[in-house]
C-alpha cells in the first residue's frame, strides 16, 4: 500500500456544493466527509494536529508562531518505522525543520524556495522522479499547495516572494470579484492540478490511497455568527480591520466561525471507508491511516474513518485570540475567552474519554449525551 495526503490550504467545506469543478471531482471519491472539523483556523497548529492526530493542546504548536514540536511521533516517523519512503513537498507553515514538522520525511521540497505553484517545473520534476523510483517500496507522499489561499492565483499561483506586490493588486478589486478570484482558484485547482496529480499517481501505483482535505477554511464576506460581548477575541480584529479600510471579512485566523473550521475532506482508492455527513475530524486521519496498515489506531485524539460510532464531538482552537470551540451535531458552539483553554481541553478530553470506539446501546448514548449536558458540552 502507498499513501498521499494533499492538503488544498484555506479550501472551504462548502466548495463541495458551490465549485463545480469539486463537485464533479467528488462524484468519483471514495468517500466524502462534509462535516470535517480542523483543529484551528491557522495554518501551524492545523498542520501540526493532520501530521500527529493530536489536538493543539496535545502536541504543543499552539500559535501561528510557535516554536518546535515536541517529542510526540508523526505519521511521517511512524510510516519510516513501518518501512515506508517518505517525502514532502509544501511550504513550511505545512511543514518546517524549524517547527520539528519535517520530522519522518527523509526528503523534503521547500516550496518556499521553488517557483510557488503546485506544479511548478522544479516540483513536478522531483516528485515525479522520487514517486517513479523503487516503485515496489511503499511511499508516503505528503503534498500542500496555497493555490486556493490568498492571493487566490489558482495554477498560476505566485510565489510568496512577490506577494507584497501581490496584495496592492488585489486590494485594489472590489470585494465581489476578489471572492470569485477565490472560486475560480478553486475550479482550477481541482481542474488542472489534483485531476492530473492523481491520475498520474495511480497509473504509477494503483495500490494509493489519497487523502485530500484542508487545514481550514476562509470568511468571503460570511457574517461570523460567534461575534458578541462575551467572545471579544473574535470581533475586535475585525473592527480595527474595518476601521482601516481593509477587507476585514476576507480571510483566515480571527475566529473560529463555521467558515473556518469545517472542511472538506475526501478519500480515494479506500474501498474500506464509507461516506458520512457525521462530524469528523483532521485529527482522524491519523489513526485511520494506522488502521489501514494494520497498526494499532489507538492513542490519538481522533478515531478512525471507518468507525462508525466515533462521538461527533470536535475540539477547535485560537489561542492567537485566546478562544476554543467544541462542535458537536446540534451546533452547539461553547466558545470561553481568557488563559483558561487548557484546563477547559483537559476538562473536554475527560468528558469523552470513557466513549469507546465500540457502538454504543440506546441507554448507554443517554448517559453519555447526560454526562456532556453535565459538562456543559451539548
Amino acid at each position: 500500500m502507498n499513501l498521499v495526503i494533499l492538503v488544498i490550504d484555506a479550501l472551504r467545506q462548502d466548495g463541495l456544493t458551490k465549485s463545480e469543478q469539486l463537485k464533479r471531482f467528488a462524484k468519483n471519491a471514495s468517500a466524502i466527509f462534509p462535516n470535517t472539523i480542523s483543529a484551528s483556523s491557522i495554518s501551524v497548529p492545523s498542520f501540526a494536529s493532520i501530521h500527529t492526530g493530536l489536538y493543539p493542546p496535545a502536541h504543543g504548536l499552539r500559535y501561528q508562531k510557535s516554536g518546535a514540536l515536541g517529542q510526540v511521533p508523526t505519521l511521517a516517523g511512524k510510516m519510516v518505522d513501518k518501512g515506508f519512503r517518505t517525502m514532502a513537498c509544501a511550504y513550511t507553515v505545512a511543514v518546517s525543520p524549524l517547527r520539528r514538522t519535517n520530522r519522518g520525511f527523509q526528503e523534503y521540497i521547500n516550496l518556499n524556495r521553488t517557483s510557488g505553484a503546485l506544479f511548478g517545473q522544479q516540483y513536478w520534476n522531483n516528485m515525479c522522479e522520487w514517486w517513479e523510483k523503487k516503485r515496489n517500496e511503499p511511499s508516503y507522499l505528503f503534498l500542500h499547495t496555497l493555490a486556493c489561499h490568498s492571493p487566490y492565483d489558482g495554477k498560476n499561483f505566485t510565489s510568496w516572494d512577490t506577494h507584497a506586490e501581490v496584495k496592492k493588486r488585489i486590494n485594489a478589486l472590489p470585494r465581489e470579484e476578489y471572492i470569485q478570484k477565490y472560486w475560480n482558484a478553486v475550479d482550477e485547482v481541482f481542474q488542472f492540478l489534483v485531476e492530473p496529480m492523481i491520475d498520474y499517481i495511480l497509473s504509477i501505483r494503483p495500490d494509493t490511497r489519497i487523502f485530500i482535505l484542508s487545514d481550514h477554511g476562509e470568511l468571503l464576506l460570511d457574517a461570523p455568527n460567534e461575534w458578541s460581548l462575551a467572545t471579544p477575541g473574535t470581533w475586535i480584529p475585525h473592527i480595527i480591520n474595518f476601521v482601516r479600510g481593509k477587507k476585514s471579512l476576507i480571510s483566515h485566523g480571527n475566529s473560529l466561525e463555521d467558515m473556518l473550521v469545517k472542511v472538506p475532506l475526501i478519500t480515494i482508492n479506500t474501498p474500506q471507508i464509507n461516506s458520512s455527513d457525521k462530524i469528523k475530524r483532521t485529527v482522524d486521519i491519523v489513526p485511520t491511516i494506522m488502521e489501514l496498515i494494520g497498526e494499532d489506531s489507538s492513542g490519538f485524539n481522533g478515531y478512525t474513518l471507518t468507525n462508525e460510532f466515533a462521538p461527533e464531538i470536535a475540539y477547535s482552537e485560537l489561542m492567537d485570540r485566546k478562544i476554543f470551540r467544541i462542535t458537536t451535531p446540534m451546533e452547539t458552539h461553547v466558545m470561553r475567552y481568557g488563559d483558561k483553554i487548557p484546563q477547559k481541553f483537559e476538562s473536554f478530553m475527560k468528558g469523552i474519554k470513557e466513549i469507546t470506539q465500540t457502538k454504543l446501546g440506546e441507554e448507554e448514548e443517554k448517559e453519555v449525551k447526560k454526562r456532556l449536558r453535565e459538562l456543559g458540552y451539548l
